[in-house]
């Protein structure tokens, strides 16, 4: 269970979160998103510890995260791949090593492991190569990788879709769909909304600091069959506006040069709310 209660934080006097009250149970997969600036990292930060909070309560697996207690550090794992740990000089596998020292993790489940993960991530044979021979994709799952060997119940994800081919984040969306009937706890801060309707249980819109809104289940579904149409008019100018993509086939064509039908982002969702 996590709970945040009147959660603040302000840095330099200036706002980073207001008033943050959110609770989650285990086993939950959870997108948080808004506009650049609005809060979202930090507050995953907030509950991985990394950042202590100006003020509120915040309890995470039963435990103050902000006090990183080593049992409390066992239970998560951060991951950015931005700002990745991994020595480009060695190959991955030489650093999943120093962290099964590092977890007191024995050799055969060491081994497990690394086969089950290796494979799932497809990149069972890229972990023995230098990682600066690899790809921006497969450093992205060597990185994930490394982040789940001592298995977490709870996953703070900061932006792993960046940068991905579309093949590269398919098959980081099939790997957290494991990850959620593993039964574990996952929080996934992203802009791109299409891929969290597949896989998020909650969503949480942040905007200046604040929850503009949590939109459960039900409502994200709704998100697969919302369209942005773009509409070109004759004397060149536009207008567009957010269908159902059943009323596609029944758009009128008149007075009208061409339409673009593209996936609903974050921001067009947030101009619906704000």
């Amino acid at each position: 269970m996590i709970e945040l209660s009147e959660i603040n934080l302000k840095i330099k006097n200036k706002i980073i979160l207001e008033d943050i009250n959110l609770s989650f149970p285990d086993k939950k997969t959870i997108g948080v998103v808004g506009k650049n600036g609005s809060g979202k990292s930090t507050l995953l930060k907030i509950m991985a510890g990394i950042i202590k909070p100006t003020n509120g309560k915040i309890s995470v697996l039963n435990y103050v995260p902000y006090k990183r207690s080593k049992d409390f550090l066992k239970k998560i794992s951060f991951v950015n791949p931005q700002k990745g740990f991994l020595d480009y000089s060695l190959p991955a596998i030489d650093f999943y090593k120093f962290l099964s020292k590092v977890y007191k993790i024995n050799k055969e489940e060491f081994e497990n492991k690394i086969n089950y993960l290796g494979k799932i991530l497809d990149i069972e044979k890229k972990i023995y190569q230098p990682v600066r021979l690899l790809s921006f994709g497969e450093r992205v799952k060597c990185e994930i990788l490394a982040k789940l060997l001592h298995s977490p119940k709870l996953i703070f994800l900061d932006e792993p879709f960046i940068g991905l081919d579309i093949d590269t984040k398919k098959k980081l969306i099939e790997f957290l769909k494991i990850q959620k009937k593993e039964d574990r706890t996952i929080f996934i801060v992203t802009h791109e909304i299409n891929v969290l309707s597949e896989i998020v249980d909650e969503l949480i819109i942040l905007d200046k600091g604040r929850v503009l809104r949590k939109i459960d289940e039900k409502e994200i579904e709704k998100f697969k069959k919302l369209k942005k149409i773009i509409y070109v008019f004759s004397d060149d100018s536009t207008k567009s506006e957010i269908i159902h993509e059943s009323k596609i086939q029944h758009i009128s064509l008149k007075n009208i040069n061409s339409i673009q039908i593209n996936d609903i982002t974050i921001e067009d969702i947030l101009k619906e709310l704000i």
